[in-house]
């Protein structure tokens, strides 16, 4: 079945909420809800669809946009690659040409409109920070030293690695409540809800032994992944995002040969979940790594 390749924008403004529009009677799933966007015409490239297709459904002009994540998705009718990019700025206010519903709403509500299922990934990825922080291990206090420089610094989403987290965790949560970011710990799912984590981030070994999702709803489940059988495995279960690398050498693993880009990029590419790369990041990587399908960066050493 050939894939119908299509642009889906995500306008977000100052008070966080995102445009979502309705499908008019008499269209393909009328009265369902999806983000902007259309076809890819002959001879465009996504960029320049995402530009005509806004021009012509809103009446904005794109400023600014980036990659934010690729969907493959089969319907029964026709399987659909969605390149979804966020637009960070446009000129004008965007408005019905063509007479479609528009909604602004908080990526926490989408999942109140009934939106289209090749759409639905997008909504966990507007949750997600383009940076996930991971802290390295010492003693209790230089982890929890380490954890308030990050919150200093402004992350959002942190993984919690160290053998202390059970001695640290109500601390630990302490310092990231109070700033409103999410805490991951590296530990079994039993222990990260024990402890009362925002998540559990999983390791290899924890991923593949785990064959079901049994989190409480609203706790992330994420894991870190190396090739398609893991990632494939992460989707499954149903992670929430996974890290995966190493995209480049990194001191910490010196033994392992790093994937590169490309390859990282063939794996992101419609994994349906957000992905960060691992390995040798640094700020500077996070405009390769968006152009490469990834939600973002993950690192350890790349903030520290």
């Amino acid at each position: 079945m050939t894939r119908l390749h299509v642009v889906a924008a995500v306008l977000t403004r100052s008070d966080g909420s995102v445009l979502i529009n309705q499908r008019l009677a008499g269209s393909h799933m009328a009265g369902r809800w999806e983000f902007p966007g259309g076809k890819v015409e002959a001879g465009e490239t996504p960029r320049m669809a995402l530009a005509r297709e806004l021009e012509e459904e809103l009446g904005i002009e794109v400023l600014a946009a980036r990659p934010l994540m690729r969907i493959h998705h089969e319907y029964p009718e026709r399987a659909v690659l969605l390149d979804c990019w966020l637009v960070e700025q446009w000129a004008g206010e965007p408005t019905a040409r063509e007479g479609h519903p528009l909604d602004w709403v908080q990526p926490t509500h989408l999942h109140d409109h009934d939106l289209l299922e090749a759409d639905l990934p997008l909504v966990g990825a507007l949750m997600l920070a383009p940076r996930y922080a991971i802290t390295r291990d010492g003693t209790p206090q230089q982890v929890l030293s380490q954890l308030e420089q990050l919150v200093s610094q402004g992350h959002s989403l942190i993984q919690l690695r160290t053998v202390h987290a059970t001695a640290i965790a109500q601390e630990a949560l302490f310092t990231c409540r109070a700033r409103g970011v999410r805490l991951l710990v590296n530990t079994d799912v039993s222990t990260a809800v024990a402890l009362g984590f925002d998540g559990v981030h999983l390791n290899t070994a924890r991923l593949m032994s785990l064959k079901r999702r049994t989190l409480p709803v609203g706790m992330l489940m994420a894991a870190s992944c190396h090739n398609k059988a893991e990632l494939s495995h992460a989707v499954d279960i149903g992670c929430d995002f996974a890290v995966l690398g190493p995209v480049a050498a990194t001191p910490s693993h010196p033994e392992i040969t790093p994937m590169g880009w490309v390859a990282f990029a063939s794996l992101a590419d419609g994994a349906g979940i957000p992905m960060y790369a691992l390995g040798g990041m640094r700020e500077e990587y996070i405009k390769v790594a968006w152009e490469h399908h990834a939600q973002g960066i993950a690192g350890i050493s790349a903030w520290s």
